[in-house]
């Protein structure tokens, strides 16, 4: 339907109709007695019409102009986004020090990712059924519980793994001192279970994140030894009554967060590479980098 439009001067007053019925442009404006048309141009002969065709060649320059600066802006991004995926699994991300043994170990990406990939795994189940179209999306939403886990849903999952991975090298690093060790037949399981953990993994994912089967087997024995360690230091606490259950003890005393393990902590150094860390983004490493 026609658009009326007033215009006021001195003197005079129009009356024009935008968008005539028949799809053509009108113009019917008066300014100072006299017509114009688009931009202040004089206006054609009255009953003149000008055609959309006619307008897309007038203004085709303009368009395509538009259209490059828009492809050069997507494709920029692009091309950032890939280079924020491409991880260097070489690269050290971790440095765990315990100055009263003289010990440092370092943990490169390949050996984080191994914690990466666990957070993923999990996360993944909570993106499904978030959004089954476009997992993706769960990774980029804002969780505000509380200050300690506030952030986006990738930005905590890295950290939780990285929190993991930690607490097991520091307990892993006391079961050494401490002489204890896991016997052969939980090796064989630990084993196996390693082995079903990498073949999950689709080749982009492991070539992206270095990780092979040596890496996992390796990350998995570490994992284990530092559980089990935790396990039989819960195991005494019942013993002697300092707990109800092991499980009590784990969550109370030794995991992250516990009395135990933050008071052991502070007789470790801990440096982070920032730079590299924030490479890893949860919910592109393994999955979703098609």
């Amino acid at each position: 339907m026609p658009l009326d439009m007033m215009e006021k001067n001195e003197k005079h007053y129009s009356e024009a109709d935008i968008f005539p019925e028949n799809g053509a442009y009108e113009y019917r404006y008066l300014k100072g007695g006299h017509k114009y048309g688009l931009g202040g141009m004089p206006a054609p002969r009255k009953g003149s019409y000008v055609s959309f065709s006619k307008l897309l060649r007038m203004y085709r320059p303009l368009i395509l102009s538009f259209i490059i600066v828009m492809l050069a802006f997507v494709m920029r991004r692009y091309a950032e986004s890939r280079r924020e995926a491409v991880l260097d699994p070489s690269a050290v991300v971790i440095t765990v020090s315990d100055p009263s043994a003289g010990v440092s170990l370092k943990i490169d990406t390949a050996h984080f990712c191994y914690y990466i990939r666990k957070a993923e795994i999990d996360g993944n189940k909570a993106a499904i059924e978030y959004d089954e179209t476009d997992p993706r999306k769960y990774w980029g939403v804002f969780l505000e519980k509380d200050k300690s886990t506030s952030g986006y849903v990738s930005d905590i999952a890295r950290q939780a793994a990285l929190d993991s991975c930690i607490r097991d090298t520091v307990y892993a690093m006391e079961a050494g001192k401490a002489g204890f060790k896991l016997d052969d037949g939980e090796l064989e399981d630990i084993g196996y279970d390693a082995e079903e953990f990498f073949k999950d993994l689709n080749e982009e994912a492991a070539l992206r994140t270095g990780l092979t089967k040596d890496v996992v087997l390796e990350m998995a024995e570490k994992e284990a030894l530092s559980h089990f360690y935790m396990l039989d230091l819960a195991r005494k606490d019942v013993e002697k009554g300092g707990a109800l259950s092991e499980l009590e003890a784990v969550r109370e005393r030794y995991d992250t967060g516990g009395t135990y393990y933050e008071e052991l902590l502070k007789g470790y150094a801990v440096s982070i590479d920032e730079e590299e860390m924030y490479k890893i983004k949860p919910g592109r490493v393994t999955i979703n980098n098609e």
